[in-house]
């Protein structure tokens, strides 16, 4: 019997050493666990870091630039395990570096670390990654962290461990878990900056890139649709990036509803959506998914109590047809895609390599028209308008034209659009409307009667917030008086007008600027907007007047009776025959404008005839005059 307690506290002795040995065992096997974890989380961040380090300093490695390249190193200062990173060119050469507290830089990498892609030791990780542009190596990352904190963590860890195994052994996975959790959900986040759009929380250029690669790689034939949002800016600027971004959002939740299941909508940035349209039969198959898309786009869509009506304009590349990489495929789609916005916005474009060429021949007309205006280049001919009443000039329009070295003498037609859309016709208007009122004034300070000379005005010199200032400079500048300048504007920029634009036509009328409407009948003509517009004439289009004697004579008579009930003075462009002189002199038609009386000329050949305007215009007296 007096064994029996020297037994149990044997036994006892026995399963508390027993229990001991399970709960160190058990202590020692979580502990190792939660060492590789931690290991396996930090090189796996490592490696993301790398990623996106390597993805960032592209662009710094292609152009040999050592500052982007430290820029771009220095975020790494938010990261506190990392000690050191450097990024070498694909020879080894130390682009640029980063390190913390005296930390020497890290070494370039060797090859047995290039091959396995990480290198673990006592102390600390070393990490590489290729970075690779167009199938080779062009550069490579190295980050070094230390394990310093991990052996920290896993001391305190420890403690806990002790502390906790003391009071149950129950209570030690869940902690473990918790740890992995945590991990987890820090290599979730990572990957999630990396590869989700925050506004939208569609795929990012990283992952549209991938994903793209990845089709291509795999084989058969895909679509990439390029799209852009039309005047999306507009929204940005009268309600706000707040509201800009939930309608991006709103517009991306709806492509995602209108594609099908196997394609991949993402988001590149600003306005821009990319979708790989995949499986693929033919090209045109791409271009009917792409108007469909667009059609269903275009329904009113409602964000934050407010009805949007929105259309895109996209570009299509086909692969392998159009390009077998994505550089080549994307900017294929983003020429298709500035091709359809050029045919008229809410519309697509297959790319073709005609379009090509013709940006190539667009950007030597932009730098054609650079060296025009700094060479000043540009000439004003002018040409009379004929009033059928007394058979004298009442107006005179200034007509722009381009003498170029080698191509001779450019007509308007040739230029204006590209000078319009690249926005060199703010400051080639800007000459063309000092030149015309400083000719006006030299006439007229000559003693020349000198009817008003109009000046013809481009969409975006109306838009430009200083032509206001342009016009009182060029007339304060000149002497003329405001009853002596005229500007002519389109009729399909009328048609767009809001009631800004209105008030500063009636703004410039005041000051007492006559005001034409140019090409009258060749815009989506309405009678609606016509009396709102403060306008004194309108200007029949050349191509009505030119089918005089035939279907063009029913639409100029409409236009005259129309112009008369409003009290607008009427100008016929394009008058070369007698038949089509007294066709519009027998309508009531106010003046006219062609070459049955005068081409346009030269300020020094048009001098003459205006010193001679007192007497009626006749048309032989002026052939003689002008040859």
């Amino acid at each position: 019997m007096a064994a029996a307690p020297a037994l149990r506290q044997s036994v006892a002795a026995s399963n508390l050493l027993a229990a001991a040995a399970a709960l160190l065992f058990a202590s020692l096997a979580l502990i190792a666990y939660q060492f590789v974890s931690m290991e396996r989380g930090l090189l796996e961040s490592l490696r993301v870091q790398a990623q996106i380090i390597g993805s960032n300093t592209l662009a710094a490695l292609l152009f040999n630039d050592e500052r982007a390249g430290s820029e771009t190193l220095s975020a790494l200062e938010a990261v506190p395990t990392i000690e050191a990173a450097a990024v070498f060119t694909a020879d080894g050469r130390m682009l640029a570096s980063y390190t913390r507290s005296g930390h020497p830089p890290p070494a370039a990498a060797s090859v047995a670390l290039l091959e396995q892609g990480h290198q673990i030791a006592i102390d600390d990780v070393l990490v590489a990654h290729r970075i690779v542009y167009q199938d080779r190596t062009v550069g490579i990352v190295v980050i070094e962290a230390g394990l310093n904190s991990v052996y920290w963590s896993l001391l305190g860890y420890a403690a806990l461990m002790c502390m906790v195994a003391a009071a149950s052994l129950g209570l030690t996975l869940p902690l473990v878990t918790r740890m992995r959790h945590r991990v987890e959900a820090a290599e979730t986040d990572l990957y999630r900056l990396a590869h989700v759009d925050p506004v939208t929380d569609l795929p990012n250029r990283h992952a549209f890139n991938d994903h793209l690669r990845r089709g291509v790689a795999d084989g058969g034939q895909l679509a990439l649709a390029l799209l852009d949002l039309d005047n999306f800016k507009i929204v940005n600027d009268t309600l706000g990036h707040a509201h800009g971004d939930l309608l991006l959002k709103a517009i991306g939740q709806r492509l995602l509803t209108l594609v099908r299941s196997t394609d991949i909508v993402c988001r590149l940035g600003g306005d821009e959506f990319t979708l790989i349209l995949r499986p693929l039969q033919t090209r045109a198959q791409a271009r009917l998914l792409a108007e469909k898309l667009l059609a269903q786009l275009e329904q009113p869509l409602t964000v934050d109590g407010r009805d949007y009506h929105v259309t895109a304009s996209i570009g299509l590349s086909c692969s392998p047809a159009d390009g077998s990489d994505v550089d080549t495929l994307m900017r294929n789609a983003d020429t298709a895609m500035y091709h359809a916005k050029h045919l008229g916005k809410n519309g697509c474009a297959l790319f073709e390599p005609e379009m090509n060429r013709r940006a190539a021949h667009r950007l030597a007309l932009e730098a054609d028209l650079h060296r025009a205006i700094d060479n000043h280049d540009f000439q004003l001919q002018y040409q009379p308008q004929i009033g059928l009443a007394d058979g004298r000039i009442v107006g005179i329009e200034a007509l722009l034209r381009w003498p170029h070295a080698t191509r001779g003498m450019v007509p308007p037609y040739d230029f204006v659009q590209g000078a319009e859309e690249c926005g060199l016709i703010v400051p080639i208007g800007r000459w063309a409307l000092r030149t015309a009122c400083q000719q006006s004034a030299d006439w007229g300070a000559a003693g020349l009667h000198v009817p008003p000379l109009s000046v013809n005005v481009s969409v975006r010199q109306l838009r430009d917030p200083h032509f206001c200032d342009d016009i009182d400079a060029a007339l304060k500048d000149s002497g003329l008086a405001a009853h002596k300048l005229g500007l002519e504007i389109t009729e399909s920029l009328l048609m767009d007008s809001d009631e800004a634009s209105i008030g500063l036509l009636s703004r410039l009328r005041a000051k007492g600027i006559r005001l034409s409407i140019d090409d009258f009948g060749t815009g989506h003509s309405s009678l609606s907007y016509l009396p709102r517009l403060p306008v004194h004439a309108i200007k029949i289009d050349r191509s009505f007047i030119e089918r005089i004697p035939g279907d063009g004579a029913s639409i100029t008579i409409a236009i005259l009776a129309m112009a008369k009930s409003f009290g607008l003075s009427v100008v016929a462009e394009g008058a070369e025959q007698e038949e089509q002189v007294q066709f519009l002199r027998q309508h009531g038609c106010t003046s006219i404008q062609g070459w049955y009386f005068a081409p346009a000329m030269t300020a020094d050949e048009l001098a003459p005839l205006l010193a001679r305007n007192s007497a009626p215009f006749e048309r032989p007296r002026l052939r003689a005059i002008s040859g």
